[in-house]
């Protein structure tokens, strides 16, 4: 967890108040200063400056390493400055102090913390700002977009090979608008629904979290084979240390083009645009660009890819390059093993325009999937993930999901 943050937040708020403040009165305007460690390794110059109070808020500059903004602060349920003073004196720990300024502060609360944290290079887990981490609500989207848009195929077992030897017998027909014909590899069953849940228990530094999704989907590749679009919505939950949950929604929607189509594979590129909702804190809005290659090596399939993804979330903007490798292959007649291989790059991160350093912004995220197809149009699916080359940051996520062709 961050050291830095509930420090800072602790003194702004605790010197707001009479009873802890003879040394800053907040409506004479005085200026309270101190040096205080990012995330980023490196001491920051951090003052506030008071405007004005009332006795349910206040107005105040935050200037860190040169750059100010002002923030209204309130607090909801008929808590006073005062007894807010008393209350974080009885806290043990930061989660507690943490989950309680959550459930009482108001107004540019959340303003407040994001710009604290891009100040001092740290993100909303106590990380580097920049840092590629799967709980991160913009990472696990741009992970979410690649790997279930751009990066979804799934290789069939032997015993469904059948199912697929009309349209990987006839050469590519797709000129012709059949959708018997639809050439390439694919399954003549041009629409699939999908849905799945992931839980994942993460630790970053030396507090631990959940987070917990449910997913639903729906693709599908028009009649002549050429293109394919689908949308996917997401519900997440996640938990840190002892506060209370946040929750986010996510939609996803996308457009394929297919680029070339034979008999051993094929080739697409693609338009992404998603949204991350949280139910608190700032919406972010996202647009991606990929291009995906697949090959069939007899029963064994091969794919490689790569997305870019820029996405905006009040003044934050986050910028991933994903590439990914699978290797599927069958197991009997009723089930097929497939191993991926995520890379997740940072390659710009910037808070008002100015860019955010970190250590860690290249994670890799292999998993292993499983699938039972009771028949070629339905399979269920068990998988794990993990994160690899990101410090102080470990994960164990676990998938079961099921997906259904027509």
């Amino acid at each position: 967890m961050l050291r830095s943050l509930p420090f800072l937040i602790v003194l702004l708020l605790v010197s707001a108040g009479s009873s802890s403040a003879q040394f800053f009165d907040i409506t004479n305007g005085d200026i309270f200063f101190t040096d205080i460690p990012g995330c980023d390794g490196n001491l920051h110059d951090f003052s506030i400056r008071g405007l004005s109070e009332t006795n349910t808020s206040y107005e105040f500059t935050a200037t860190i390493d040169g750059r100010s903004r002002t923030f209204v602060i309130s607090l909801n349920q008929g808590y006073t400055f005062d007894t807010l003073d008393d209350r974080i004196l009885d806290f043990d720990n930061e989660e507690d102090l943490l989950a309680f300024m959550e459930d009482v502060i108001g107004g540019d609360w959340t303003s407040y913390v994001q710009f604290a944290q891009a100040g001092l290079g740290c993100n909303s887990l106590g990380l580097g700002s920049g840092a590629v981490v799967t709980a991160d609500p913009l990472v696990n989207q741009n992970i979410s977009t690649f790997r279930n848009v751009a990066f979804n195929d799934m290789v069939l077992p032997k015993g469904m090979r059948s199912a697929n030897s009309a349209a990987e017998a006839r050469t590519d027909n797709t000129s012709q608008g059949s959708e018997e014909e639809s050439g390439s590899g694919r399954p003549l069953l041009l629409t699939e629904v999908s849905s799945d849940m992931e839980y994942e228990r993460f630790d970053v530094g030396s507090a631990s979290g959940d987070n917990f999704a449910i997913r639903g989907g729906f693709a599908r590749v028009t009649p002549r084979g050429d293109m394919a679009y689908g949308l996917n919505g997401f519900f997440n939950r996640l938990s840190l240390g002892a506060g209370d949950p946040s929750n986010y929604y996510v939609l996803q929607g996308f457009l394929n083009k297919y680029t070339s189509q034979t008999l051993n594979g094929e080739s697409y590129v693609g338009l992404t645009v998603n949204a991350v909702l949280p139910e608190l804190g700032e919406n972010s809005f996202g647009i991606g660009l990929h291009a995906v290659q697949k090959r069939f090596m007899g029963d064994s399939m091969f794919m490689y890819g790569a997305m870019f993804q820029s996405n905006m979330a009040g003044d934050l903007n986050a910028n991933y390059a994903n590439m990914a490798v699978l290797y599927g292959f069958p197991v009997g007649d009723n089930l097929s093993i497939n191993l991926d291989m995520l890379a997740v790059f940072n390659v710009y991160t910037a808070f008002d325009g100015e860019k955010i350093e970190s250590n860690d912004r290249l994670m890799l995220n292999p998993s292993v999937t499983a699938t039972y197809y009771p028949s070629p149009s339905f399979g269920l699916n068990v998988g794990v993930k993990t994160v690899l080359l990101v410090e102080n940051y470990s994960s164990f996520e676990l998938v079961v999901g099921s997906r259904f062709r027509f």
